[in-house]
């Protein structure tokens, strides 16, 4: 019976050790993106109700307000939905945080100072916050003969050899080539053409992710024929210019993009642009903002980037397959000692019970 028992322990702990290799090596091959996937919608707006159950106080809505107050230029866009979010949870700020805000309202509303905002924001878009890149820049980035431009200019410079922004260059072919694009990979042309407009406002202003940025020059290098562009003499050239497979990441950030502007609107996505750190960041926004709708940007100013990406995910099933094992690892593997400690203390106790009866 020891014997079975010790067996099935032993095959135990092997399989255990096997899936405890597979799952890690799962895990590493896929990383950082294994440990992570998407969380169901359904879910999403459980756990985001959980979330500001928790977090919504009136310390910690305070304490945003007042980092708020104190940034130059304020980003009036999420200091009122801060407000927004604390009215609905019937949250009461204090007076002297309310009065703050009355004073620098009045400030900064003033027509002085908004033309002198304005004209700085045209200059350098750099300065601008979301609301005044709508006001006064806009306009300027989105035109396609900005695209024209951008196009013609990287082109030249590719064929002569001189430095190429490969971003600024393939986010002109994309917004130029949307139609060829979205035929390419699957994709719809007026989300392709209206995420890269939006991306192409977020770097004039220096509102674009590094992460993003990478993302994209790479796919740019990798799924656009450069040899092609400098070749285009109109619209219907575009049709061989893209490669599918590489431009995929593109699309799908696109996309996210896009959708995150549908759901909050062109300012509040320019203001959390720059906050996402990879291209899961942007995928969580789009799909939290499709649950919470203009409850988006207060919960992302109360709960911060982390604790907002994370109401769209949950652990893959990698993560528990990899703890099982090695909880079914560790049982095994305790059993297999308890057998053999047991076992050898029985041999001992025996022995010792056999020598005085020996000696008699």
């Amino acid at each position: 019976m020891r014997r079975a028992a010790r067996a099935i322990l032993t095959i135990l702990l092997l399989a255990s050790l096997i899936g405890t290799g597979y799952s890690t090596y799962r895990l590493a091959t896929g990383w950082p993106s294994s440990l992570l996937v998407a969380h169901a919608e359904d879910r999403i707006g459980a756990a985001l109700e959980r979330a500001l159950a928790k977090a919504a106080t009136p310390d910690a809505f305070e304490t945003r307000l007042a980092t708020l107050l104190s940034e130059e230029p304020r980003n009036w866009l999420a200091v009122d939905a801060l407000l927004e979010l604390a009215d609905e949870r019937a949250i009461a700020i204090s007076p002297a945080i309310t009065e703050q805000i009355e004073t620098a309202r009045d400030h900064d509303s003033g027509y002085w100072q908004r033309t002198k905002a304005c004209g700085a924001c045209a200059i350098d878009p750099t300065t601008c916050t979301p609301g005044q890149l709508l006001a006064c820049r806009v306009a300027l980035d989105v035109t396609p003969f900005g695209d024209i431009v951008s196009l013609v200019r990287g082109a030249t410079q590719y064929v002569t050899g001189g430095e190429v922004d490969t971003l600024d260059l393939g986010l002109a072919a994309v917004g130029l080539g949307a139609t060829a694009l979205a035929l390419a990979t699957g994709g719809s042309s007026m989300v392709i053409k209206g995420g890269a407009t939006l991306l192409k406002v977020a770097k004039s202003a220096g509102r674009l992710p590094p992460a993003l940025a990478r993302a994209l020059r790479r796919a740019f290098r990798e799924g656009i024929d450069w040899p092609k562009v400098s070749a285009v003499r109109g619209f219907d050239d575009f049709g061989g210019v893209f490669r599918p497979r590489a431009m995929r990441p593109v699309t799908g950030a696109l996309t996210d993009v896009n959708e995150l502007r549908d759901s909050v609107g062109l300012a509040a996505t320019l203001h959390m642009l720059p906050k996402a750190e990879t291209l899961g960041d942007l995928s969580a926004y789009s799909r939290i903002s499709r649950v919470a709708g203009q409850r988006t940007v207060g919960a992302f100013e109360l709960l911060g980037n982390n604790r907002f990406v994370r109401l769209a995910m949950r652990w893959s099933d990698e993560v528990w397959w990899a703890i099982s094992a090695v909880f079914a690892a560790l049982v095994s593997l305790v059993g297999l000692l308890w057998s053999i400690l047991s076992r050898a203390c029985l041999t001992t106790l025996r022995r010792m019970a056999r020598k005085p009866s020996q000696s008699a």
